[in-house]
């Protein structure tokens, strides 16, 4: 013990010197930056006021002072720091709607740049059973907790706000518990700058998990603070660190302040800054008013954006810039600005209309893009097959059109006067070529679609893969797939084997019907199909009935030939007979079905010899192979024999 008193003593003496030591101007938790780097600019300040002290619900207590505390505050703020008037907005006993609306109308209007101050005066609650702290707007119900806004409400609002930095400040009971986490400050930053660099999102609540009076003595040094502040950056955490201990020594409840940062809303290690006015050095903004909408604005050649129609941008080169407005169908109009260092600039841009005329293209195809100098200009459909253009400046145009499994359509067009031009365009499909060389004349069926008769010099087909067969009565059929390619030319040789009785009598032998089939007798095919197919359907049936009626005769049997009951044997001697006469029955029938099976066998081989068809043979025609200048052959060699 003796020896931690004089490590301590020890300790206080070197901390005594180093203070009497250290420079003066550096003395203090946070060293502070005369100024900012050269290249940093600030953005605007906002600040979001909140005070309720009167609630609709008798049953929750009004209070005194969040409104003169909130006033207090907005004339600091707007006296003494960069916040002007129109960027601060005080709500007086606001709804929870009337604060949810503000917040929407907050993220819309503040840039990346920009930094918030928002600051709440009123009744809080901490529900320790949820792990949940609570806002009471002036429309909550103590009973009632759908009126209510959750820290975690609050941390979605502070979320969607896109700004630099934000810094809530919070007077309320049991504020301390909008943090995950949190400390009584934090270790100071190097330098104003890097703190403003990087963005931040922090809380300073006037209390802990703990009740704070109505009569805040944590606005009063807060106030106080800001109005007595001399130095040109002051950032929160210096704020917090030089009123917290004042604050907590003359509160009638001990309040304990807490400072930290508001967990998973952004926050990477920057700091909330409260600039003197005279410190504050403001982005400039350029505003560009356009005549009609859809305007490319360009400034020193840069693209920067559209008009809608107007076009706001910020941190613009200080000085002489070349501003740029265009868009086709109108005069391009260029215009040197002077550009200030802060503030706004507006410029106003009327842009001439060129002389225009309109295009209709009729499509004769849907589901084709039309294209007017290389930009899609519409599609048609099969309710609209007419796209129409408006408003193109004259001179000379290209219109196109595609469609898949369609030639590309393009035609050049001269605009000269202010009217519409029409367009009609019918699509061909793109296609090749089959030739078809063979001696023997054949029906041909493209993908089963009869399509025109073989040989044939150029049959006009579309692209893609296809299924090609060959038909004539009394021969083989002829089947290939080919690929066909754009303007190529395809050669097929064919050759078609001859039908034989032979091969119909092997058909029918495999299946009845078959050899019919192959004849082309195609009614007697399927009637001997269908005979047969009855038959073997029939045979199978009977012949289960039978192994079923052949289990139960020898059930029965079993059950007369164990019986020693002398009344019981003739009921046991009766129903072994009708089993047997079941038997019988079911086995005729099974028999009856295998006659009819091998009938219809050796019908079916009857016909086919007996009446074979007198097929007229085509004559053997000549080869008519050929090529076809500039186009590419390829030929395919095929051949069935049977």
């Amino acid at each position: 013990m003796p020896t931690l008193r004089y490590f301590f003593r020890f300790s206080l003496l070197l901390l005594f010197f180093s203070y009497l030591l250290y420079p003066q101007s550096k003395r203090g938790f946070f060293p502070v930056a005369d100024s900012l780097s050269p290249e940093m600019t600030v953005g605007n300040y906002y600040a979001l006021i909140v005070a309720i002290q009167s609630y609709g619900d008798p049953n929750i207590s009004s209070l005194d002072q969040p409104i003169s505390d909130g006033a207090r505050l907005e004339q600091v703020l707007r006296g003494e720091y960069g916040f002007n008037q129109e960027n601060i907005l005080f709500l007086r006993n606001p709804t929870r709607e009337e604060m949810f609306a503000t917040f929407d109308d907050l993220s819309k209007k503040v840039d990346s740049d920009d930094n918030i101050l928002l600051f709440y005066a009123g009744h809080g609650y901490w529900d320790e059973s949820r792990g949940q702290g609570y806002w009471l707007p002036s429309d909550a119900k103590k009973d009632n907790r759908s009126k209510w806004i959750s820290n975690g409400d609050l941390r979605d609002q502070i979320r969607g706000l896109k700004s630099k930095h934000t810094l809530l400040i919070s007077d309320a009971c049991f504020s301390g518990g909008i943090f995950r986490t949190r400390s009584a400050f934090e270790e100071a930053e190097p330098a104003i700058t890097e703190l403003y660099r990087n963005p931040s999102r922090k809380a300073m609540t006037s209390g802990a998990m703990t009740q704070v009076p109505d009569k805040s003595v944590f606005v009063d040094y807060l106030v106080k603070r800001l109005r007595d502040n001399q130095e040109a950056f002051l950032p929160s955490q210096r704020l917090f660190a030089e009123m917290r201990e004042v604050v907590i020594n003359n509160s009638p409840l001990r309040q304990a302040p807490q400072y930290g940062t508001i967990m998973e809303t952004g926050d990477e290690g920057g700091d909330f800054i409260f600039f003197k006015s005279s410190a504050i050095r403001k982005s400039n903004t350029l505003i560009v008013s356009t005549n009609i909408e859809d305007a490319e604005i360009r400034l020193n050649g840069n693209y920067l954006g559209k008009s809608n129609p107007i076009w706001t941008g910020r941190k613009v080169n200080p000085g002489k810039n070349v501003l740029e407005v265009r868009k086709q169908g109108y005069a391009t109009v260029k215009k040197e600005v002077e550009m200030p260092e802060s503030g706004e600039f507006r410029v106003n841009i009327d842009l001439e209309i060129l002389h225009l005329a309109d295009i209709a293209v009729d499509v004769s195809q849907s589901d084709a893009t039309v294209y007017i100098d290389d930009r899609i200009v519409g599609k048609t459909s099969a309710s609209k097959l007419s796209v129409k253009v408006r408003e193109i400046a004259w001179g000379e145009h290209l219109v196109e059109v595609e469609a898949v499994g369609y030639k590309k359509f393009q035609q050049k067009v001269i605009l000269s006067e202010n009217k519409e031009y029409p367009f009609a365009v019918k699509l061909k499909r793109t296609s090749a070529k089959l030739v078809f060389n063979g001696s023997t004349a054949s029906k041909i069926f493209l993908n089963d679609i009869y399509t025109g008769d073989a040989p044939t010099k150029g049959l006009e087909v579309p692209v893609g893969s296809h299924e090609i067969r060959l038909s004539q009565p009394g021969y083989e059929e002829f089947q290939q797939d080919v690929m066909l390619l754009p303007d190529k030319q395809v050669t097929i040789n064919y050759r078609m084997a001859r039908k034989t009785t032979t091969t119909a009598i092997t058909r029918s032998l495999i299946f009845p019907g078959r050899g019919q089939f192959y004849q082309d007798r195609n009614a007697m095919g399927y009637v001997y199909s269908g005979f047969f197919v009855g038959a073997l359907v029939a045979t199978g049936y009977f012949q289960n009935d039978v192994g079923n009626k052949t289990a139960t005769y020898n059930g029965a049997y079993d059950a007369y030939s164990q019986e020693r009951s002398l009344p019981l044997i003739p009921a046991k001697r009766e129903a072994l007979k009708k089993a047997d006469d079941d038997l019988t029955s079911a086995t005729s029938m099974r028999n009856y079905s295998l006659i009819a099976l091998g009938g219809v066998y050796v019908l079916n081989l009857l016909d086919v010899v007996l009446f074979v068809p007198n097929w007229v043979y085509a004559p053997p025609i000549v080869d008519l192979s050929y090529s076809l200048e500039n186009l590419g052959t390829i030929k395919l060699q095929s051949s069935m024999n049977f």
